[in-house]
């Protein structure tokens, strides 16, 4: 049995010292699947980090199946038999990854508990086969998608076949199907093997196999409900904005009319140029160390357009290249062959928010991206671009405040480090910090993901006024839902 009582947690150093978790008390079966809901900021990546001893009580007791967690702990024999007991999946794969292949860090917690060599790739390459990753496993981790990250890490935790199993936001950066397969994958284990299984999502289909769902409102739960799994339908439609339960598919988007991705005739090339599109001539792209394996143009170079003043998303399968595609239109990655046209003064919001993240407070990092446009080389362009529009000279941290105000960041975070933020909050920091910049082009790559319902309306508010402002916005989804209510048009890869 998993029990809390009156459990309190409060970050050292954060908001004075504040109780993060403020009296949380919970009892989870042995064998029950249990799923925790909550908005972005509410205590629930606090709650997770608890159930293996990663975070101790600052308050109260945890009992994870006769192991009692206290304020002062310190039996590290018995810590470690919780850890083997409890695995957890933490928000940010990147967190957990840490050999340099990917069947290399499955196997990396089978051969610390003392397998040997062959049994513990047996049982890794077993693993990464239902992953779907098999035929990845001698790359390197940060080769893989922000979603093959994800699997990775699933993989690395259910190989060693905990009794608990507790995940944080892991399909957040998934497709549909995959998410599904990991869900009902999860839901069997629990089922058949009578493992207990602990999952925080914001969509709906992610808990449509709990036994109960538990809600956590500003630290403390406030609702149990052993009826949500009977729900599901009504949930599902009240939160129809982050679900995403449709799913892309080759032949179903080679009949939409939004769907682009076509050969480039003159007229299109000329086009590009007169109107300013974005354009792809002839691209190719491969990672170093890949053996050549082309991620951009695999078949045959690349070429297509993106029009100036649309919102255009970029849809596909995990693994398929669309985060690569971002980068190389921010012109962080350079091509291998072939160019791109027209895509200056472009920014983007990276899948993984920690990409991005650098100073010591959020109101630091939001004016971080201003002080380097308004530094050198960038200040005319600064002075062209946002203080001739706007007939201002605000101060940067007027500016900051503006960004920060528009997605929604409460004040009482401005300074705080935005490394202690939920991986939400880390989110819409981000998000802030491009929009200061003032782009012309925005890039969006799952910027609702690990996001609430609200705050997933507010990020479509703000791609609607971008649109309206003529910006160009390339948004990166898994759900159909939301590039149907965004997008003007598609390109799948």
């Amino acid at each position: 049995m998993i029990r809390f009582k009156d459990v309190h947690y409060a970050y050292k150093g954060e908001d004075g010292g504040k109780d993060i978790l403020k009296g949380v008390s919970l009892q989870i079966n042995m064998g029950e699947f249990i799923g925790i809901k909550g908005d972005n900021g509410s205590g629930k990546s606090t709650l997770v980090k608890l159930f293996n001893g990663t975070f101790l009580p600052d308050k109260g007791e945890i009992d994870i199946d006769g192991i009692k967690l206290h304020k002062g702990f310190k039996d590290y024999n018995k810590l470690i038999n919780l850890r083997k007991k409890c695995g957890v999946v933490f928000q940010n794969p990147d967190n957990q990854i840490i050999s340099s292949t990917v069947l290399e860090d499955v196997k990396f917690g089978l051969k610390n508990i003392g397998l040997k060599e062959h049994e513990a790739a047996e049982k890794a390459l077993k693993m990464l086969e239902y992953m779907k990753l098999q035929k990845k496993k001698n790359y390197p981790p940060n080769h893989l998608s922000g979603g093959e990250k994800q699997r990775l890490v699933i993989a690395g935790i259910l190989v060693m076949e905990p009794d608990i199993i507790v995940l944080d936001e892991p399909t957040s950066m998934l497709d549909k199907k995959t998410s599904k397969e990991i869900i009902d994958l999860l839901n069997k284990i629990c089922k058949e093997q009578k493992k207990t299984v602990v999952i925080v999502s914001h969509k709906a289909e992610d808990l449509r196999h709990c036994d109960r769902v538990l809600q956590v409102k500003d630290g403390v739960i406030v609702e149990d409900d052993i009826e949500a799994a009977a729900n599901l339908e009504e949930v599902e439609n009240k939160n129809l904005e982050t679900v995403g339960m449709s799913e892309f598919t080759d032949s179903k988007l080679s009949s939409d009319s939004k769907t682009v991705y076509k050969e480039i005739s003159d007229s299109d090339k000329n086009e590009a140029t007169n109107a300013q599109n974005i354009e792809f001539r002839d691209v190719v792209f491969s990672y170093e160390n890949s053996k050549g394996e082309r991620i951009i143009g695999k078949e045959k170079p690349f070429n297509t357009l993106i029009k100036k003043g649309k919102v255009t998303a970029i849809v596909g399968d995990n693994g398929a290249g669309k985060s690569t595609l971002a980068c190389l239109i921010a012109g962080l990655y350079k091509v291998k062959k072939g160019k791109i046209l027209n895509n200056d003064n472009c920014r983007v919001v990276f899948q993984n928010p920690d990409y991005q993240l650098f100073e010591d407070s959020v109101l630091n990092e939001v004016m971080s991206g201003i002080r380097y446009l308004k530094r050198n080389k960038k200040k005319r362009f600064w002075e062209k671009n946002v203080e001739s529009k706007t007939g201002e000279n605000l101060s940067e941290k007027d500016l900051a405040k503006e960004a920060l105000e528009l997605v929604g960041v409460p004040k009482k975070y401005y300074d705080r480090s935005p490394l202690n933020l939920s991986g939400g909050e880390k989110k819409l920091v981000t998000i802030a910090a491009i929009l200061a910049m003032k782009p012309d082009i925005l890039i969006l790559d799952e910027p609702t993901a690990g996001l609430s319902e609200k705050y997933c309306k507010r990020v479509y508010d703000i791609i609607n006024e971008l649109k309206k402002d003529n910006k160009t916005v390339i948004l990166i989804s898994h759900s159909e839902e939301e590039v149907e209510k965004l997008a003007e048009e598609r390109i799948l890869i």
